[in-house]
């Protein structure tokens, strides 16, 4: 089965054939190693009508294929968990949690499930396949993002969040770059809705017995292990994504989880404007409005932030119609003002 990834320090892509799998190999552009991974299944394998293709990542609660829906004839992102002695029924729950939560939701922003289930040695979820990137990955393609597209993009994530707050009292409670694709129509979709919480349902329904989240991009209460979780704990991991799209870095640092923690409570943070000065101050505000560690300073609702954000949007476009204006004006003043010194002195010499 053919195995494609990416490398982790110059992002540029790998692939590998079945006998390498479980070894490592260099990176053909920047010669660091790549570990390559040993899928638990291979190329065929059929699990409940779902024909597996291709190996396309690993996380915490198993495998994700590309495989086909024979009845369908469509193509899937097949996330697979495979059953064992080992597998504690905590990791079982979240596992079918995750495919209840996504079955409720419905939205552009969202990737589906379609169906879940399990087989003899296997749970499995048939999730929509999106043929695109994290944008973890293009955030380390691209070192940054441009304001304007960095905006649009959070728009479209915020979007999807309160899709899932307002109709269903759903928090995702891991939003980073890593869980965000981006489609080759630059569309967004939230991915894994594993540690997702309905505030609506018994707390011990969705609660698991260790924290959640990604230390980076949690929030202080969140990290507190509150129970009383809002749509502002969402918010602060948008602000940390946003801010990591316009920076290229996390807004929090630290050697150990620890001290990540220590700057966020004490709102340690460089403000982005001094890193990427090309800003508007506006963009600047909301994102350091949005990781506040007092979630009583962050934006009051999804209203309030759509609002502010579409603020920041027109601000952005404006100062960017303004520059590109200017680099026109100089590009015609570069070409257009010798070209009429060469015409009059032909003209001159002409008329001689």
């Amino acid at each position: 089965m053919l195995i494609k990834l990416r490398c982790s320090k110059c992002m540029r892509k790998v692939s590998a054939e079945d006998d390498l799998l479980g070894k490592k190999v260099l990176c053909p552009a920047c010669n660091s190693v790549i570990p390559l991974p040993s899928p638990q299944f291979g190329f065929g394998k059929q699990i409940k009508g779902y024909a597996i293709e291709q190996w396309l990542g690993a996380g915490n609660c198993g495998e994700v294929y590309l495989a086909k829906q024979i009845a369908m004839n469509r193509h899937v992102a097949l996330k697979v968990m495979k059953a064992s002695e080992d597998l504690i029924e905590e990791d079982k729950k979240r596992f079918l949690q995750e495919a209840q939560i996504l079955a409720q939701l419905n939205h552009p922003n969202i990737v589906p499930v379609y169906d879940a289930g399990s087989a003899e040695d296997c749970h499995y979820m048939a999730m929509g396949y999106v043929n695109g990137q994290t944008l973890e990955e293009v955030i380390k393609e691209t070192q940054s993002l441009k304001e304007v597209d960095a905006l649009k993009l959070t728009l479209k994530l915020v979007q999807g969040l309160r899709y899932a707050w307002d109709e269903f009292g759903i928090l995702h409670r891991d939003i980073k770059p890593a869980n965000i694709m981006i489609n080759q129509n630059h569309d967004i979709k939230i991915m894994d809705m594993g540690i997702a919480k309905n505030t609506h349902q018994d707390a011990n329904i969705t609660q698991t017995s260790h924290l959640v989240g990604t230390p980076y991009f949690m929030s202080t209460e969140q990290a507190q292990a509150h129970q009383d979780l809002d749509f502002r704990t969402d918010l602060y991991s948008v602000g940390c994504t946003l801010y990591n799209m316009i920076v290229g870095d996390v807004p929090f640092k630290g050697g150990t989880i620890m001290e990540i923690m220590e700057h966020k409570f004490a709102d340690k943070v460089v403000p982005p404007k001094e890193l990427r000065p090309y800003i508007s101050k506006s963009t600047d505000k909301l994102i350091l409005e949005m990781i506040a560690s007092n979630k009583d300073k962050r934006p009051k609702s999804y209203d309030d932030l759509e609002a502010k954000l579409e603020k920041c949007l027109r601000v952005a476009e404006k100062r960017k119609q303004v520059s590109d204006d200017n680099k026109q004006s100089k590009v015609i003043k570069a070409v257009v003002i010798p070209l009429v010194l060469i015409i009059v002195i032909l003209v001159i010499v002409l008329a001689l």
